[in-house]
């Protein structure tokens, strides 16, 4: 768990073959559970469990931004 302004944090990670999610709760003063989406404003919250490094770098890329990275640089 993880401390904020004296709020207890609990974050569940929904992993599967092909979409993951990320969901947290403040557990204090309520038990409502909040889902991150993708996009600020949507409701879109799967996120592609893929996970790739750039050849030659330090970078590694998670879920849409790698999908577009590997579709743009297949080799």
């Amino acid at each position: 768990m993880l401390f904020k302004n004296d709020k207890k944090i609990i974050i569940g990670y929904d992993l599967a073959n092909t979409c993951s999610q990320i969901s947290y709760c403040y557990k204090k003063e309520t038990d409502d559970v909040e889902t991150v989406a993708t996009v600020e404003g949507e409701e879109n919250y799967d996120i592609p469990t893929v996970l790739c490094k750039r050849a030659g770098t330090n970078q590694w890329l998670f879920g849409h931004a790698a999908l577009r990275f590997v579709g743009e640089h297949p080799e």
